[in-house]
């Protein structure tokens, strides 16, 4: 029989509607609402994520004719966009335009700059492979077109065009050098060590610069030569070709690992000059050009600059010239370029170093400012950040335990901290103040990663303080934890006595604790570093294997470094698990308990971008570490991000939902049973409770009220069985059992 038309259609509702009401299960926004105060200032942009080792381009991002910055991090290959404020001359942190970029993961470098002269920044990106380019087609809101996959390039000589190869951990300059109005292209070549200059042709060829084809005219700009086997082992008047140089007249031919080349005339005098800077050195030379601009002379350089304040990061360096200090002149910024930091040579903290222009936009004379520029106003603990909280002082609202990572290094050893930020505000509208840089003292323990997590370790129902650690003389991973000698809901008092928790872990491992069977015992999702997380059941002799791959997330060479957190995020009664790794974007799993050894897809689409009023995926950069916690009191629990550089970014959960009420209590419930230290009496009415032995003897009495939790210390009391009784008003009596234990 034939289906009718209005039948179809009502089937065809019927189907999609569960993928609807699926796509509205999860809802998140950036929140950059919590203050936090640190050293007495309060901080711009708090939230911002941290910066180890920013490329820095300036962009018109709300189309209001002001430049804004954009920021594209080596580290995390993450993007970040600030709002220019001309008023306060600051520098807002926007999350929401960066996805109104293209995805750029796995870019060695980006860089922004106006190729074809209508104003608007388009976008260079490096990889591996070579170069792309995007147009900057924007109209009302910010948009772009990758315009070539790949860029080209042609040499005298050569019969066909080839790739325009710039080693992807370079940052390569994108400049006018001829004055014919198009971009050309200066890099350090990654075989020779010398600079290459590929003029852009579009000019001559078409009459405007629309287009991208580059022309190598010479491969030794500058008649210089750069030898990364020794420091400061620059060669000048090198008579080029490269090929005509000889063994032993000392300019051999090097391996070329990564170099950074800045062109700006310092001078006035109307030739390029040239900064480089390299990876095995960490050096920058700044070199005054002699020549012309197509064939640059160098003849002498200098490590000293600026002189009154040298550029000396300790890493390897990359410079930009952008005006960040809104008085139309070009500043200058030293920025780490390192991919991670190696030997701790460098402060991730304080990686971006700002020198002011004091002179003119012609003859720049530029003035260090500071070393933290856009990190000043961010939290910011170098690198490898995880977040956990608890309400320490027993005042009802949450405080920030922040934990980082470190590398090992002979040089410079540098050992993982936990900072604590006490929260001053309230439960609704938090205030976080820096208060111990080093909390119980961890450094003295010498771990290169703290990834701290505030749970009931010892089952006495108050919150321990117990982490993840990586030794550093063995590199093993541990988890350790401080137990906390005071009840539930009061101030916190952790015992001195570091312990190492009885769990068996193996290199990398990270366990997340949670009840998954709701037993009273917390069960453990042991997350592996190659990417699948493995179930241990809690039982009386220790943790048992149960499920190797929980939700059936296999070992992944990409999606390696997960990390978890679990709460219900949907509102409905049910605990979810909320999921990241390499790949970046964050993913949620409905209702863990029942799902947890099943193939359950998860959904993505979850962040809200309140410019576009769409709900789609957020890149937050590989390695992030996650946590939740309702940091505004409306009893939605809010997803917080610890970044690989080193902040944090906090996810309001904005579902349109109320949060399901409170079950009505209608026995007298007693927590942790069994029982060591402090029993947790919640009373369902008004009345009388009293604790009797297995003799009938009273050990405890009080009077009660429905909404008032009642903490009883039980340490001292013996061994054995013990009933609670309650009688309220009415004369209605309940009695609960629990068993107390001194083992």
């Amino acid at each position: 029989m034939a289906i009718k038309p209005s039948m179809k259609l009502f089937l065809f509702y019927l189907c999609i509607l569960p993928f609807f009401c699926l796509g509205q299960q999860y809802q998140f926004q950036f929140d950059n609402n919590h203050q936090v105060e640190q050293n007495g200032i309060i901080l711009q942009n708090p939230w911002a994520g941290g910066l180890n080792s920013p490329q820095i381009s300036s962009i018109d991002l709300n189309m209001d004719g002001v430049l804004d910055i954009f920021v594209y991090d080596r580290t995390n290959q993450k993007i970040y966009t600030f709002i220019a404020n001309s008023s306060l001359k600051k520098y807002i942190y926007q999350p929401e335009y960066e996805s109104l970029f293209p995805d750029l993961n796995g870019a060695g470098w980006v860089l922004l700059h106006d190729y074809n002269n209508d104003n608007k920044k388009d976008i260079f990106v490096g990889y591996n492979f070579g170069v792309q380019a995007y147009k900057n087609t924007s109209s009302s809101i910010l948009s772009f077109t990758k315009q070539y996959e790949l860029l080209e390039t042609e040499s005298a000589g050569i019969p066909f065009k080839y790739n325009l190869s710039i080693f992807n951990t370079d940052v390569p300059a994108f400049q006018d050098i001829d004055t014919d109005g198009d971009l050309d292209a200066l890099f350090l070549d990654f075989h020779n060590g010398q600079i290459e200059l590929h003029l852009n042709r579009s000019k001559e060829r078409y009459g405007n610069t629309e287009f991208l084809e580059f022309e190598q005219i010479n491969y030794c700009w500058g008649d210089f030569l750069i030898q990364e086997i020794n420091c400061d082992d620059i060669v000048f008047n090198i008579a080029c070709p490269f090929n005509n140089l000889k063994i032993n007249d000392g300019r051999q031919k090097i391996s070329h690992t990564g170099a950074s080349v800045l062109i700006f005339d310092i001078n006035g005098d109307g030739l390029q000059d040239l900064f480089v800077s390299g990876v095995s050195c960490n050096k920058t030379y700044v070199m005054i050009n002699q020549g012309t601009n197509k064939g640059a002379v160098f003849r002498s350089f200098t490590s000293q600059y600026p002189t009154s304040f040298p550029i000396n990061l300790g890493i390897f360096t990359a410079l930009y010239a952008e005006d960040v200090t809104f008085d139309g002149k070009k500043d200058l910024i030293a920025t780490s370029n390192l991919y991670e930091n190696e030997n701790n040579l460098g402060d991730f903290s304080q990686s971006v170093w700002l020198y002011n222009n004091v002179g003119s936009h012609s003859i720049p004379e530029w003035n260090f400012s500071q070393k933290d520029f856009l990190q000043k106003d961010m939290i910011d603990i170098g690198q490898g950040a995880s977040v956990s909280f608890v309400d320490i002082d027993g005042d009802t609202d949450l405080d920030l335990f922040l934990g980082n990572e470190v590398f090992l290094s002979k040089l410079k050893p540098t050992y993982a901290t936990l900072r604590f930020y006490r929260n001053q505000g309230n439960k609704t509208q938090a205030k976080f103040v820096l208060e111990d840089e080093d909390f119980m003292q961890l450094s003295k323990y010498k771990f290169l990663e703290i990834n701290p997590q505030w749970k009931d370790l010892n089952n006495d129902g108050s919150m321990d303080l117990g982490f993840t650690s990586t030794d550093s003389t063995n590199k093993k991973t541990i988890f350790y934890f401080f137990s906390n000698n005071s009840p539930k809901n009061q101030i916190v008092k952790l015992n001195p006595q570091l312990l190492p928790y009885p769990i068996s872990l193996e290199k990398g491992d990270k366990p997340y604790f949670y009840d998954i069977n709701s037993d009273g015992n917390l069960d453990v999702f042991n997350i592996k570093p190659l990417g699948n997380i493995i179930f241990l059941e809690k039982n009386k002799n220790g943790y048992t294997e149960k499920v190797n791959n929980v939700l059936n997330i296999q070992i992944s060479a990409q999606g390696r470094n997960p990390s978890i957190t679990i709460a219900d995020f949907d509102l409905d009664g049910t605990d979810d698990l909320a999921f990241i790794n390499n790949f970046g974007f964050l993913e949620i799993y409905s209702d863990i308990k029942s799902n947890y050894n099943t193939s359950l897809l998860p959904q993505k689409d979850i962040i809200k971008n309140v410019l576009q009023n769409t709900i789609s995926k957020h890149f937050f950069g590989n390695l992030s570490k996650i946590s939740n916690a309702d940091l505004n009191g409306d009893r939605k629990p809010d997803l917080v991000i610890g970044t690989h550089a080193g902040g944090i970014q906090i996810l309001s959960n904005t579902l349109l939902k109320d949060p399901l009420p409170l079950p009505k209590q209608t026995d007298l419930i007693l927590k942790p049973n069994p029982v060591r230290n402090f029993l947790y009496i919640e009373p369902l009415d008004t009345g009388t409770i009293e604790i009797y032995n297995c003799t009938g003897q009273i050990l405890f009495s009080s009077k009660t009220e429905n909404d008032k939790e009642i903490v009883v210390n039980v340490e001292s009391w013996a061994s054995g069985l013990y009933i609670a009784r309650l009688k309220n008003l009415t004369g209605v009596i309940k009695t609960a059992k629990f068993v107390k234990i001194n083992n």
